[in-house]
């Protein structure tokens, strides 16, 4: 095996604050999952807490992946791994939902839309965070992740010109979802957009891939990770897990764009080259089968039939009732309101009796 100096992928990364982050990012999932199974406990349970833990626990899982991937971890062990991240990124937006119902019924004087992806693309961090999450699927040609983060992020479609450009190419002939014409965030995206508008000159898209990497940390100061490697600790560890402009090389393999002549430190040259390599070799990380395989249906409304055996639950009837097994062909009992609201129940992950 090569030394660490040599696989590492940016040059901030050393092996002494590799192998020790490393283990505090898995101590910090794990932090997160204790933190998660006690709200889901029924004498605790904390709608707010329940999906703010679980989306740390998704954060957490991204961010090790990317401390992976700095830190030169080959591609072909990596490439598997992003599935479970996409469950935990699928999970908070299913543990929000009975969340945002719950603010529903609490502020009746407010709008509050139930079913909204958790991730707010009016927050630059989300909206970076959603991009970089959405290019690493893209460049590991994970059919099933992409399919299955656009679900995720549906309600922010219509929305930003790039991430509309970006999850065109993964959208079915016949849906006719409007795309948006214009960005949220101007700077520095608008950089990246515009190799969109110049097919015809390769030229000018290498010089817009190139400036957009130029400029794209500047502009990401707020995030957790932001200098990082400045703030490193006496016992090598800290905030920093890589820098990395995914969505550049997603532009890049997407467009076909000739990237030969971009040395930059964010830019992840050898992710687009895994990338070229998978779609020579007719490779996939996921099947198309896998892709197109519906998620199970995890919520129900009262009267409706179970669609799947297991515990279910209702943040709308307190105590035992709230709380049931049922079997695939029953029917939910058809109890429309209480007081706390409308009765929605949801599969509940915590299936001991």
């Amino acid at each position: 095996m090569k030394p660490f100096h040599e696989r590492r992928r940016q040059q901030f990364m050393y092996e002494a604050f590799y192998v020790n982050n490393r283990i505090d990012q898995l101590d910090a999932i794990q932090r997160q999952r204790n933190y998660l199974d006690f709200c889901l406990l029924e004498s605790t349970r904390d709608l707010s807490n329940i999906a703010l833990y679980q989306e740390y626990t998704y954060h957490e899982k991204f961010w090790l992946w990317m401390l992976d991937y700095s830190g030169g971890v080959e591609l072909e062990a990596l490439a598997p791994r992003l599935d479970e991240i996409v469950d935990e990124f699928v999970e908070w937006y299913r543990v929000n939902i009975p969340y945002r119902e719950y603010l529903k019924n609490k502020y009746t004087d407010r709008h509050v839309e139930v079913e909204v992806s958790p991730v707010d693309f009016d927050n630059q961090i989300d909206y970076q965070d959603a991009l970089q999450f959405l290019s690493v699927a893209i460049l590991l040609r994970d059919s099933r992740s992409i399919r299955r983060i656009i679900g995720m992020l549906d309600s922010n479609r219509s929305g930003d010109e790039l991430f509309d450009t970006l999850v065109s190419y993964y959208m079915d002939d016949d849906d006719d979802t409007a795309e948006a014409d214009d960005l949220i965030h101007e700077q520095p995206y608008r950089l990246l957009l515009n190799c969109w508008y110049e097919e015809a000159n390769p030229d000018k898209q290498i010089q817009l891939v190139k400036d957009y990497c130029e400029n794209w940390y500047k502009y990401q100061d707020g995030s957790r990770w932001y200098d990082g490697h400045k703030h490193i600790a006496d016992n090598d560890t800290g905030p920093y897990y890589g820098y990395w402009a995914f969505e550049a090389g997603a532009t890049c393999y997407l467009l076909d764009i000739d990237d030969s002549t971009i040395e930059h430190m964010v830019y992840p040259k050898d992710l687009v080259a895994y990338a070229r390599q998978l779609e020579r070799e007719d490779r996939r990380t996921s099947t198309e089968e896998d892709a197109s395989r519906p998620p199970p249906r995890m919520r129900a409304l009262h009267g409706e039939p179970v669609p799947q055996t297991g515990i279910w639950t209702t943040p709308a009837i307190t105590g035992a009732a709230g709380r049931r097994r049922f079997q695939v062909g029953d029917c939910f009992p058809d109890i429309a309101y209480t007081d706390w609201g409308e009765v929605i129940w949801y599969w509940d992950d915590n299936q001991s009796e």
